[in-house]
């Protein structure tokens, strides 16, 4: 979103820029032969007034748009020309925040465009199945919210082509119907082990039931959020009634999950650096009818969590799923912890 936000402003630099070049065409055509004799006369007397007013006329916009755009155009070159000192590739799943890639360069890969190579550094993580297409091989997978995304086609060598139908990463943002595939283009994460600071909890009393509410999710906090500053994507609402915790996400079908009948809760972790954590949370509901086969709810979602805050006993794991602000995620954790039937509260510090 900040990059759009950048490029809006080029444009509207070079639009100023082009319209004042015209209206001085234009001003210039109109003049007539006595209008030329007058300027001249004053030029004549103050020429460096009216060299000054022509220079500044056309140089102001350019100046406008270079003060915008080359510093950051040059740290762009910078940050991808220097190299990755120490860094181990992997193909699964990145585990620090903005994502960083080996093999060949970004900045001098050529199969990769401008767009491309921006969203494999910030955008959202999915992993989705490999499809060929005659020679042609791409990536598909469903969004959290919904859409189905598939990576630009392209021709692999056969010694580095995936077997159709393995599993695959594939970077998508919100609103796209295209990704990137890292592994089709010889890209490999680098991931630098984070540390694991996790302890065990004590078991905390059940909170009081809390009111209705209703929140936003998101496709991604971090690595828009904290590389540009740009504000997260909202794809949907999740909201409580009393009763039922329900998830609204983008074109999915919404889950519903009531409280007041049996449910279980499962986590995972995926650690970060600095001491952070994703927690994946999924909450499940049974029914069982007697004339009906068992049926079972999902509602998942994440959110980004400290360390601290989580307990050891919690297995290591990753997910796609929408996220939740941290606030947000424990207005809902405390509404589950207030239900469950199962101890959970020395899982995850309120």
């Amino acid at each position: 979103m900040a990059e759009r936000s950048v490029r809006g402003s080029w444009k509207l630099t070079f639009i100023v820029w082009s319209g004042l070049l015209l209206v001085w065409a234009f001003v210039t055509v109109a003049l007539d032969e006595q209008s030329v004799r007058l300027l001249r006369r004053l030029g004549a007397s103050r020429w460096e007034v009216a060299v000054a007013l022509v220079a500044l006329a056309i140089g102001l916009p350019l100046l406008i748009d270079a003060r915008r755009n080359v510093l950051r155009t040059y740290r762009q070159w910078k940050r991808r020309a220097t190299p990755v000192s120490g860094a181990e590739g992997s193909d699964e799943v990145p585990a620090h925040v903005p994502r960083r890639f080996r093999g060949a360069e970004m900045a001098h890969h050529d199969d990769l465009t401008r767009r491309e190579r921006s969203l494999v550094e910030h955008g959202q993580l999915l992993f989705g199945t490999v499809v060929h297409h005659a020679e042609l091989t791409s990536v598909r997978a469903t969004t959290p919210w919904g859409v189905e995304v598939w990576s630009r086609p392209v021709v692999v060598d056969g010694s580095r082509r995936p077997a159709p139908d393995t599993r695959a990463a594939l970077v998508v943002e919100a609103g796209a119907k295209m990704g990137v595939a890292p592994a089709l283009h010889h890209l490999r994460f680098i991931d630098g082990p984070p540390c694991d600071h996790r302890g065990p909890l004590a078991p905390q009393p059940k909170p009081a039931p809390c009111g209705p509410f209703e929140a936003a999710v998101h496709t991604t906090l971090h690595p828009l959020h904290r590389v540009a500053g740009a504000a997260p994507t909202e794809i949907g609402t999740i909201d409580f009634d009393g009763d039922t915790l329900t998830l609204h996400a983008g074109a999915a079908a919404p889950v519903a999950i009531r409280l007041s009948r049996p449910f279980t809760v499962k986590l995972s972790v995926q650690l970060l650096h600095h001491d952070r954590a994703e927690l994946n949370l999924a909450v499940e509901q049974f029914s069982v009818g007697a004339y009906r086969a068992p049926r079972t709810e999902r509602l998942q979602v994440k959110a980004e969590l400290d360390q601290a805050r989580l307990s050891a006993e919690l297995p290591l794991g990753w997910c796609d799923a929408t996220y939740l602000r941290g606030e947000d995620f424990d207005r809902v954790w405390r509404i589950l912890a207030a239900s469950a039937s199962d101890e959970i509260t020395s899982l995850v510090k309120a």
